[in-house]
C-alpha cells in the first residue's frame, strides 16, 4: 500500500512538471527577454533574415556585420510577430535591442532582445 503511494505521487509529480516545460515552451517571447536590462541601441529599418533557432526554440534576426565574413548579431525576437516569422525570410525591422543572456558557442556570434516596433518584408 505504502509503495503504491509513493508510485502514485511520483507519477503526478512527473506529469505535472511535463505539463509545467511544454506551457514554457509554447510561451517563448517576452518572458525569455532581458525586459530589465537597459536599452542599448535602436534599430531602425535593419535589414536581416529570419532564422528558427532550435536550440532555444524561438525566432532570431541573423545580421552580418559589415566588412566581415565571420562575425553576425543574432537578435532574439522577444514580441514576435507571427504573420511575419517564417524561417529564412527577409524582413526590416526597427525596435529595442538589450543585453542579452544567451551566450553562442560559437565565435564571432553574439545574442541581443529585441523588441520589435515594427517589421515588414
Amino acid at each position: 500500500m505504502n509503495f503504491k503511494k509513493i508510485l502514485l505521487s511520483a507519477t503526478v509529480f512527473t506529469l505535472l512538471e511535463a505539463c509545467k516545460m511544454q506551457n514554457n515552451a509554447s510561451n517563448k517571447g517576452m518572458a525569455d527577454c532581458n525586459t530589465t536590462a537597459p536599452i542599448t541601441r535602436k534599430l531602425d529599418g535593419q535589414k536581416g533574415t529570419v532564422i528558427k533557432d532550435k536550440e532555444r526554440g524561438r525566432y532570431v534576426l541573423s545580421v552580418p556585420t559589415d566588412g566581415t565574413i565571420d562575425e553576425v548579431s543574432m537578435y532574439l525576437i522577444c514580441n514576435p510577430d507571427a504573420s511575419m516569422l517564417k524561417d529564412g525570410a527577409t524582413v526590416t525591422v526597427s525596435g529595442n535591442v538589450r543585453a542579452s543572456e544567451q551566450v553562442s558557442r560559437i565565435g564571432g556570434m553574439t545574442y541581443y532582445d529585441l523588441e520589435v516596433t515594427r517589421i515588414s518584408k
